[in-house]
């Protein structure tokens, strides 16, 4: 997990095979978070999940957007989804 608000910061993230690669970006604040998941629910090993909670998608979310808006109080402005394909428009 990563979240940046620099520029020129890129969140880049490697070799996702069947893992599960997560992007939020806050138009407002300019700052995008990166979530690089494994599996999608953390009740296969809760131990894990609290070790490491971004091993799973449903406690990485939370841990991401937690950190995402530590110190913003409103969440409005959040985008996520899949990024448009110039090449398709």
């Amino acid at each position: 997990m990563k979240i940046s608000g620099e520029n020129p910061d890129m969140l880049i993230t490697y070799a996702l095979g069947s893992c599960l690669g997560i992007t939020v970006y806050d138009f407002k604040l300019k700052k995008a978070g990166l979530l690089h998941s494994m599996l999608p629910d953390s009740s296969i090993d809760r131990n894990k999940a609290v070790g490491n909670p971004y091993m799973y998608v449903d406690s990485g979310m939370k841990a991401l957007l937690d950190n995402f808006y530590k110190t913003v109080p409103v969440k409005i402005t959040l985008l996520s989804g899949r990024p448009e394909d110039p090449a398709q428009k």
